[in-house]
């Protein structure tokens, strides 16, 4: 590990396509693939991330917005931070805009060079950039279809899938993403969501569009890509009228990224005292529930998105 060197043999992957429910067998987008790394370099990924998380650690490096792949913190824990930005605005009569962006083949489009530059931009230590820099160098991949193996083709840029390392050397990679003093920021891993909230529904389009703004030209800068047609908004209101308002997002040069209309969240609460579970779809009642009923955030345990 000192010498700062990742055996070539330990870097081609096994690919395995796997057909999404409900696609088209004969369309080859409708396939995830499934990577499947050599089992020696996963256990030489674990020592690299277990030294590189103790860094990382150490140094308070990875920004607080950040809540993927982090020891104890989770998917609920960011949801909760959502959840209390939106109630905080009602309990102050604000409503709450909201954009999920959706980051196109976040792990395969991960510039290397800017990568390296980064783990040098925080001081990584020398010889964990050399072996990183080695690991992604030169990784080469084969298809594997029933028992037929395809021959090998280069990687020549991305952060390997069904990797230890690969969600950690992503979120370092994104780990500048551009912040607002009007907005908030919520990341787990290449998920991302900012918000903003006020009482005058055009100061939330102006908020949101400025973040966006300075996350475009970022995004340009560090060759990340958006898929703006999965990428979707809400407006979060007390009342039916105030959230079905419509407010224009724009998105590269003024093109119409989407309107604020239809997001389903689904928020899942157990009340401690009784063990019920109550399913409370946020875009369907439009938050008309009263807050004071939700359980406080301690008996709050699972909040999922759908």
């Amino acid at each position: 590990m000192t010498l700062g060197h990742f055996p070539t043999g330990w870097k081609t992957a096994t690919v395995v396509p796997i057909l999404k429910p409900g696609k088209d067998p004969t369309d080859t987008t409708s396939y995830r693939p499934i990577s499947l790394l050599p089992s020696l370099s996963k256990i030489a990924e674990h020592l690299i991330l277990k030294r590189l998380n103790n860094y990382l650690k150490e140094n308070n490096v990875l920004c607080p917005e950040q809540f993927g792949f982090r020891e104890k913190l989770s998917t609920s824990h960011q949801l909760i931070r959502v959840v209390e930005y939106v109630r905080e605005g009602f309990a102050n009569k604000q409503k709450t805009g909201a954009v999920f962006l959706d980051i196109q083949k976040a792990f395969d489009m991960v510039w290397q060079d800017g990568l390296i530059h980064k783990l040098i931009h925080y001081k990584t230590p020398s010889y964990l950039i050399k072996l990183i820099d080695s690991y992604l160098l030169e990784r080469k991949f084969a298809v594997r279809v029933n028992n037929e193996l395809s021959s090998t083709k280069n990687i020549n840029a991305r952060v390997a899938q069904g990797s230890k390392i690969g969600p950690t050397l992503f979120a370092l990679y994104i780990n500048d993403i551009p912040k607002q003093f009007n907005t908030l920021l919520c990341m787990y891993a290449d998920d991302t969501a900012i918000l903003a909230r006020n009482k005058n529904p055009n100061y939330i389009q102006i908020a949101l569009n400025r973040h966006l703004k300075a996350l475009e030209d970022w995004f340009i800068k560090w060759k990340i890509e958006i898929n703006v047609s999965k990428t979707e908004a809400i407006m979060f209101a007390n009342a039916r009228r105030e959230s079905s308002c419509k407010i224009i997002i724009n998105y590269r040069s003024g093109m119409v990224l989407l309107r604020v209309e239809d997001y389903t969240v689904i928020i899942v609460v157990v009340s401690a005292p009784w063990g019920c579970v109550r399913f409370v779809p946020l875009v369907e009642s439009n938050l008309r529930i009263p807050i004071r009923g939700f359980v406080p955030i301690p008996e709050l345990k699972w909040l999922y998105r759908r």
